[in-house]
């Protein structure tokens, strides 16, 4: 069949050349997934049609798996998008120059695959590929052993980024994520997040840390002032130790009915857990959220002492901003010059005003301030904007709501 498909490719595409170099030798980057879409195009092609009888039985997975063929013998590539779980595991266990290279490895863990074929795929590649630095790992579904072991066999795995699906434990998963914590500089989870208690206790090397949550939070507790993460993702914060931590964003949904109060006394403990003033960006969004005075300036006080070298501060407050932006003017920072303050409802021009002049007072290099998420935008605040941004004390890409100032 291969040479009958191959005589009749040849005749419906009479006018292409011989190449003059060997291009598949050139491929670094694979998405599997495209490449199964293109062979189904071909046989749906109207060439193809019209120089080959449509009454022929055309075996679009042999042709996938001739492709693949010339792809693991002939290439050498950094990147491979959606592993090919149908690919025969022999061929597999031929191809160690193109997987051995792999150094970024995205795969869709999703339920609806045959989870025997998925382990045994991920088992297979192991076996060759030992040197990925980076694995995204899509619709985390399952605690596939197949992909724990993967995780586990890595030299230097750098980065980890998992979305989530299903509120479940991945224990396999997450243990052998823990196994690399000598390599691993970022972690990323989305979707509808539960992590196990430890694991960012031995993250010592860690030094980006990303949540991003899709799930409503907010279970309102009436003797707690604090409510609003999954019980499971606050104790893993609680335990977390990130002595090198540079980057730490979480963002999430709550219900924006009521303002729910901030776990800041968790961010606090993670702040305080960092090194040599290691952490440059912090930034935190939520829907609606509200800050006691007590509350923030005990989190003021943490990021004064534990982060001396802080560039980038995003900060939310369902409440006038009078007092936040008091202290930070006041105790922020030297090094911050990028000030997101996020649906800032009861924002007003003179705290705008006051904070700006407190900032050029207080000897504060230029700053790139942002109002973003839920504000009315008013022709007050753009004057306040143009303002200090002709003052030299406010960058020109300073905005509101995406609107910027660059034509000053």
């Amino acid at each position: 069949m291969y040479k009958n498909m191959k005589n009749n490719l040849i005749k419906s595409l009479p006018k292409l050349q011989v190449p003059l170099f060997n291009y598949v030798n050139y491929i670094r980057y694979f998405n599997s997934a495209e490449i199964e879409i293109m062979a189904h195009l071909l046989f749906n092609s109207e060439e193809w049609n019209h120089h080959y009888s449509t009454e022929h039985h055309h075996d679009v997975h042999y042709l996938i798996n001739e492709l693949w063929k010339i792809f693991v013998y002939y290439c050498s590539p950094i990147s491979l998008k959606n592993i090919p779980y149908q690919m025969n595991i022999t061929l597999l266990a031929r191809s160690g120059l193109f997987f051995s290279k792999l150094t970024e490895l995205e795969c869709d863990n999703s339920s609806r695959y045959d989870q025997e074929l998925v382990t045994s795929t991920y088992k297979a590649i192991a076996k060759i590929c030992r040197n990925i630095q980076k694995i995204n790992v899509n619709r985390f579904e399952v605690d596939n052993e197949g992909l724990a072991y993967l995780i586990k066999v890595q030299n230097g795995l750098k980065e980890v980024n998992i979305v989530m699906d299903e509120n479940n434990s991945y224990t396999n998963v997450f243990r052998e994520i823990r196994s690399q914590s000598r390599s691993l500089n970022q972690l990323s989870f989305s979707g509808i997040v539960r992590l196990p208690n430890e694991i960012f206790t031995s993250m010592s090397n860690l030094k980006s840390l990303h949540l991003k949550l899709i799930h409503e939070c907010g279970i309102r507790h009436k003797k707690e002032s604090y409510e609003v993460l999954p019980l499971n993702l606050m104790r893993a914060l609680e335990n977390a130790s990130l002595p090198n931590l540079e980057r730490f964003s979480l963002k999430y949904n709550n219900d924006i009915s009521v303002p729910w109060f901030q776990p800041l006394h968790i961010f606090q403990k993670l702040i305080s857990t960092t090194r040599n003033g290691s952490l440059r960006k912090i930034d935190i969004e939520s829907k609606l959220s509200i800050y006691p005075d007590s509350h923030i300036h005990a989190y003021m006080k943490t990021i004064t002492t534990f982060c001396p070298s802080l560039e980038f501060l995003g900060i939310c407050n369902r409440r006038r901003y009078t007092k936040i932006l008091e202290l930070l003017a006041d105790q922020s920072p030297d090094s911050l010059h990028k000030l997101y303050l996020k649906n800032p409802l009861y924002i007003i021009k003179y705290n705008l005003w006051d904070f700006l002049d407190m900032w050029k007072n207080n000897g504060r290099s230029l700053l790139h301030l942002e109002l973003i998420g839920m504000i009315e935008v008013k022709e007050e605040y753009e004057e306040v904007f143009e303002k200090f941004i002709r003052k030299n004390i406010l960058l020109k890409y300073s905005a509101i709501k995406g609107k910027s100032f660059c034509n000053l």
